[in-house]
């Protein structure tokens, strides 16, 4: 069974490469989340062959040329490989993204980052979150916890999305987690609206429904237990009192007791579970749940001056 995270992916890699301005956002977000830049090759590691392949088309788009993809095998699952080893279409993203001082000098690599150019409309904002989501995102089902990250080993692009995630009103925490920073919410409604920012739209869809049958589950759950222990309650009431009429029986007699209160005392002894609503539809006389409750109080005092 899919986790929910590839299935928000799978989605987004659905989604129609539509304007310019936001597929050059989102394969930023792809770069600053998931490249590694080693010996003059940019490389971008997935689990998955569909965002590979997205990863592809987006450099397509904005470059005009396609990267080579490169499947291996990892510890647990296939690992895909989209790599850029050609110098110069290294250089021209490099110098695009203005992630060097000089494109021609790699020892000049100064930090991935994002420009503000490439997020200044909401739409790219949106799409910048959605690359970074593709490649370093997770969210757990909402079955079992309300959670989602994006997790990069570096603390300025962490910093830098949290302020564009902000501006989406999407508020966000950040912690190090041993070598990296990690970016995370767990506001089930803040999360429900970045599933849809992103374009995730059925995934947020299944995300509400999920969380409206977890919440419907909660109360079900409070209410029996509340039941549950009401109904202990009342078991261990009617315990007690009928140790109290046993107490009476054995040293004076119920006999000794009057009519109204010896009817409620035989009444308690032959149903000891039972609740005083219950045992007032059973007494012979029209009488309240408060009345059988009083009449109780009189036989506890009678009990109490007993030895």
């Amino acid at each position: 069974m899919a986790s929910f995270t590839s299935v928000i992916k799978r989605e987004i890699c659905n989604l129609p490469l539509n304007s310019n301005c936001c597929v050059t956002a989102e394969l930023l977000g792809v770069i600053c989340f998931g490249a590694v830049i080693r010996d003059n090759r940019l490389s971008v590691k997935t689990e998955s062959f569909t965002v590979a392949k997205r990863v592809q088309e987006l450099t397509n788009t904005v470059f005009g040329y396609t990267p080579n993809c490169i499947a291996g095998q990892g510890i647990k699952k296939k690992v895909y490989t989209v790599e850029i080893a050609d110098s110069e279409n290294l250089a021209d993203v490099l110098n695009y993204y203005s992630l060097v001082k000089n494109s021609h000098d790699m020892k000049n690599f100064v930090s991935f980052g994002i420009a503000e150019r490439y997020a200044e409309n909401s739409c790219c904002k949106q799409a910048l979150a959605r690359g970074a989501f593709l490649i370093a995102g997770s969210c757990t089902s909402p079955e079992s916890a309300y959670h989602l990250e994006f997790a990069t080993n570096h603390r300025r692009v962490s910093k830098e999305l949290q302020d564009v995630l902000t501006e989406l009103e999407i508020y966000t925490k950040v912690i190090q987690r041993n070598s990296n920073y990690v970016v995370y919410l767990k506001d089930s409604e803040r999360i429900y609206d970045l599933l849809g920012l992103i374009g995730a739209t059925t995934a947020m869809m299944e995300f509400q429904q999920a969380k409206i049958y977890k919440n419907f589950v909660n109360r079900v759950n409070r209410s029996v237990n509340c039941e549950n222990a009401n109904l202990d309650k009342s078991i261990n009431a009617g315990m007690n009192q009928a140790t109290m009429i046993e107490k009476i029986r054995d040293t004076i007699g119920l006999e000794k007791l009057e009519p109204s209160l010896r009817e409620l005392a035989l009444l308690r002894l032959e149903n000891k579970s039972a609740s005083l609503t219950e045992l007032a539809e059973m007494y012979s006389k029209p009488i309240s749940r408060s009345g059988i409750n009083h009449k109780f109080k009189k036989i506890e005092r009678i009990s109490e001056t007993l030895k």
